[in-house]
């Protein structure tokens, strides 16, 4: 008895199980077919309101191409009849006059007016000829008159451009003559020259020279302070008291290609400043000829040959290597002839003249200046070679640092046969200064002293044969015989030039007079030309009348003189202008109906297109409901299989569970702890189990089927019908089952026990 209650348990138990999820599976394939179909249905509704729109839309164009077409015709209709209107009111007023001229009767008297009016009309025509002919004449002498002015104008223009070039002619030679009188040429050259800012200075700076004191020796601070800042320093050293002559600042130099005539010109030019210098300090002058030339540029090759980087110093084996070859005693490691400065070449520091244009290395003038650059690295003009090399002379003597240079250009060679030498060399050092291109100056100085006269070399031999470079301003006297007569050109020009200008403006209110002149002029004719249009007018219109006085009057001596044939023209003439008031009626009726047959078309079309607007908009409107309907069951029915999806996987979870509950009870009831007791099966424990296994197989079984969940679709929806009632399936299933298992439970315990 108590098997068969716990193997009925147990069936009941998966019988409910299986109702629950057969019941929950109906009702989703339900929900899916009508799903299914909702959205066919929706797909079809969409479809045909899509036709139907287009259908109105098609409606609607072709009525409103139909009320433009009628209001075309109308349009057309109405001004046909206006025009057949107008005839008739022609033909009826002609038709009038015509019954009004057959009963008229002409008398002698009525011929005499007539006659008396073609007169007047006559006299009135002459007159008007005689006041166009004076208007005629009247506007040839305002055309002369204007033609003179205009005449007048370009005389005086040409009198006034004339006097503006004048003028300007007379400013460029002024300002030509200003600039060539703006510095003294004696100025300039004494300002390329060494001076000192008052004599203390100077004895100051020299007496430091004598003594021998070298800056970077001084360990008293306030020795270095006031060498430091002396006046000779913060007056001299100053690139800006420098001055360059209008000439040189366009003459272009190729630092690397420079012409024999350049090279003396920079070496007289450096020596004019070191003299200038030794001069104002007692020393003798240096002298140069052109083979201590040859040897300072010799040197200089061979710091290029070498690639002498700044920082390394002197070059002293390119510099013996040199000097030996010219006769000079020195050492590979010693040498006492070169005094070197590195020039850093900062962009644009030396194109000092805007007007100066560079192409393709070449100055040309005229056009807009630019700055250095590595393509064109070397070009700059001679007044910026010179302001560039008298830095580096003022490096030399006052660098405030160290004086060995400045008591060797100031105080040394002053034994026989003082000679120097000076060359330019140019290198990249892109490391070492703003600029990748730089210039080294290399002041070769010597006397005999220095000389290996065994040796009888090409400087011993070049002594006989030197130039002496003054340390005073270098102006030639045809440099200054030219500033002297600037100066005195530049007071006759200046004069000339007020001159000009008040010619020129005497000649501009000559030319604006002119041009008044003119204006007014073509006033006057501009008036007499519109009166004698008037005048013409006046006389087309008096000839006009005559013509229609000479008509009436021929017409009423006819009628008077042939009564009987006049009377009978004139009621053949009302007779055709019966006919032609018939006529004219006919169009107009026609046109009239015409007319009103369009209004009607138009009044129609109009019609029609009001309502085919009223469908489209009506179509539209379904067409944009069906469309929203269709997104929003979309909407839905993604939200449904979301929540399935979600319910299967929690109710699988769920009966997994419950599978895994059941068959861990039943693995304790049939195997019971080895330690304890070891059972042989017995005959009932045999007769359990296959029940045990179909609950357990029933209960695996029940664990595939989904269990039924609340799908919400949105908060306006109420619950599934259905749902609860497979809740409840569910739940009796399981519990059945948990009731079968725990009588199993029970009666194995029993057993063990007894």
């Amino acid at each position: 008895m108590e098997k068969k209650l716990i193997t009925e348990l147990a069936v009941l138990g998966s019988a409910g199980l299986a109702l629950a999820s057969t019941t929950g599976q109906a009702k989703a394939a339900t929900n899916d077919n009508q799903s299914d179909a909702a959205n066919a249905e929706a797909s079809q509704k969409t479809t045909s309101s899509s036709d139907a729109l287009a259908k109105a839309k098609s409606d609607y164009k072709k009525a409103q191409a139909d009320v433009s077409s009628a209001e075309a015709q109308a349009k057309s209709a109405s001004k046909a009849e206006s025009s057949a209107q107008a005839s008739y009111d022609q033909a009826v007023d002609n038709y009038n006059q015509a019954s009004a001229d057959v009963e008229q009767t002409v008398s002698s008297s009525d011929v005499q007016n007539a006659q008396n009016d073609v007169s007047q009309k006559q006299q009135a025509v002459d007159n008007a000829q005689k006041s166009a002919d004076q208007a005629q004449a009247d506007v040839q002498k305002k055309q002369q008159t204007a033609d003179q002015a205009q005449q007048a104008v370009n005389t005086a223009q040409q009198t006034a451009d004339a006097s503006a070039q004048a003028q300007k002619t007379a400013q460029n030679k002024v300002d030509d003559l200003k600039k060539q009188t703006a510095e003294d040429p004696t100025a300039i050259a004494d300002s390329q020259l060494i001076h000192y800012s008052s004599p203390a200075d100077q004895q100051y700076y020299q007496d430091q020279l004598k003594n021998n004191v070298d800056f970077l020796q001084l360990k008293d601070p306030s020795q270095k302070t006031a060498l430091q800042q002396t006046s000779v320093r913060q007056a001299i050293y100053n690139i800006d008291n420098f001055k360059a002559s209008e000439a040189d600042e366009h003459r272009m130099l190729h630092l690397d290609k420079l012409t024999s005539e350049e090279k003396t010109e920079l070496n007289n030019f450096v020596l004019r400043a070191i003299n200038s210098a030794r001069k104002a300090a007692g020393s003798k002058e240096l002298a140069t000829n052109s083979t201590i030339q040859a040897m300072a540029q010799d040197i200089a090759d061979g710091y290029k040959a070498d690639n002498w980087k700044y920082g390394q110093g002197h070059d002293t084996k390119a510099i013996y290597k040199v000097t030996k070859n010219y006769g000079v005693q020195g050492t590979p490691e010693m040498q006492g002839v070169e005094n070197l400065a590195t020039l850093f070449v900062a962009p644009g520091f030396y194109i000092t003249d805007p007007t100066i244009e560079y192409e393709n290395g070449k100055a040309a003038m005229g056009g807009t200046g630019r700055q250095l650059t590595p393509n064109n690295p070397y070009y700059m003009s001679m007044a910026s070679a010179k302001r560039l090399i008298y830095s580096g002379i003022l490096s030399f003597l006052f660098n405030g640092d160290e004086w060995a240079h400045a008591r060797s250009l100031v105080f040394g060679f002053n034994g026989n046969n003082g000679l120097a030498g000076v060359s330019v060399e140019t290198y990249n050092t892109p490391e070492d200064s703003l600029s990748p291109e730089n210039l080294r100056l290399h002041v070769i100085s010597l006397d005999d002293t220095l000389l290996d006269h065994d040796a009888h070399g090409k400087i011993e031999s070049s002594m006989a044969n030197v130039e002496k470079v003054s340390g005073t301003p270098d102006v030639s006297a045809e440099e200054l015989a030219n500033y002297q007569n600037a100066k005195a050109q530049l007071a006759s020009a200046e004069t000339a030039l007020a001159t000009a200008t008040v010619n020129a403006s005497n000649a501009n209110a000559q030319l604006e007079k002119a041009k008044t002149a003119l204006s007014f002029a073509k006033q006057e004719l501009a008036s007499a030309t519109s009166n004698y249009d008037a005048k013409v007018t006046a006389l087309s219109q008096a000839k006009t009348a005559l013509e229609n006085s000479q008509k009436t009057y021929a017409q009423l001596k006819d009628a008077y003189e042939n009564p009987i044939a006049n009377k009978a023209k004139r009621e053949e003439a009302k007779k055709q202008a019966k006919a032609k008031v018939d006529e004219a009626k006919k169009v107009l009726d026609s046109a009239k109906s015409a007319l009103s047959a369009a209004k009607a078309n138009l009044a129609t079309a109009k019609s029609k297109l009001s309502k085919a607007k009223k469908n489209l908009s009506v179509a539209q409107s379904v067409y944009d409901q069906y469309n929203k309907q269709k997104a929003d069951k979309k909407k839905s029915t993604s939200k449904k299989t979301s929540a399935k999806t979600s319910s299967k996987k929690k109710s699988t979870a769920k009966k997994s569970s419950v599978k895994t509950d059941s068959a861990k009870k039943t693995t304790t009831a049939k195997e019971p702890r080895a330690e304890k007791l070891v059972v042989t099966p017995t005959e009932k424990q045999v007769a359990v189990k296959p029940v045990v296994s179909r609950v357990a197989s029933n209960a695996g079984k029940s664990a595939n089927f989904a269990m039924p969940k609340r799908v919400v679709n949105s908060s306006e929806e109420l619950p599934q019908t259905g749902a609860k009632t497979n809740r409840g399936f569910i739940f009796l299933g399981y519990s059945l089952i948990l009731a079968a298992l725990s009588a199993f439970g029970f009666e194995a315990a029993r057993k063990r026990k007894h």
